[in-house]
């Protein structure tokens, strides 16, 4: 196994397995349960083990409930971009959709593929396959937005949890500041992912 994919495959880890913890220890701290059942156990170490398993089980539902967020974010990426940034990101997306689609015409001539094959989805297998130098790059930012995004969710449910108190008020100061990561990581992903596949055919 490559060094590329065992980094890869422990960032995704910790984009589970952390915020998971996050809040099942939030969930738990009031009573040492999780939801209504108490893990205590006469056997040592069992606790901590229950504990990780829920935590990673949890961290896997609330990761599949963040990748939404991908979808929705992007409707409004390109409008929250200003200057020169804008208008080569626009540039960028024109050039990569025209390239893509002359690549998947000539592999399936009049079929449907370039419509259904998102942009970002193709580039992102494509430069995978291609070029390891911005796939390397590309999966560093990916894991790091996908932290920050999982978090995100994690400091929504802890907010509404939380109610009208001094730990609601500072979960969602910490929402605000993580989903601006979020969305700074996301924005710098996509706007790499787009240069790179205009630089991979030049």
């Amino acid at each position: 196994m490559k060094q590329q994919d065992l980094l890869l495959g422990f960032r995704d880890l910790l984009a589970v397995f952390v915020p998971g913890a996050v809040l099942l220890y939030a969930l738990t701290a009031i009573d040492n349960t999780v939801f209504g059942f108490r893990i205590t156990s006469l056997v040592p170490g069992v606790d901590t083990i229950v504990f990780a398993a829920l935590a990673y089980g949890l961290g896997s539902v609330i990761y599949a409930i963040g990748s939404g967020l991908d979808f929705i974010y992007d409707i409004f990426e390109p409008r929250l971009l200003r200057g020169q940034r804008r208008e080569r990101f626009a540039c960028f997306a024109s050039i990569a959709t025209e390239a893509k689609n002359r690549a998947l015409d000539a592999t399936a001539p009049g079929s449907n593929l370039p419509e259904l094959w998102s942009n970002k989805s193709f580039w992102a297998d494509y430069l995978r396959r291609t070029c390891p130098t911005a796939s390397a790059e590309l999966d560093r930012l990916e894991g790091t937005q996908k932290f920050f995004r999982t978090f995100s969710v994690v400091l929504l449910l802890i907010t509404f949890y939380s109610g009208q108190t001094i730990q609601g008020a500072a979960a969602l100061a910490a929402l605000l500041v993580c989903f601006g990561f979020y969305a700074a990581r996301r924005t710098e992903w996509s706007y790499r992912l787009l240069k790179w596949a205009v630089l991979s055919k030049i």
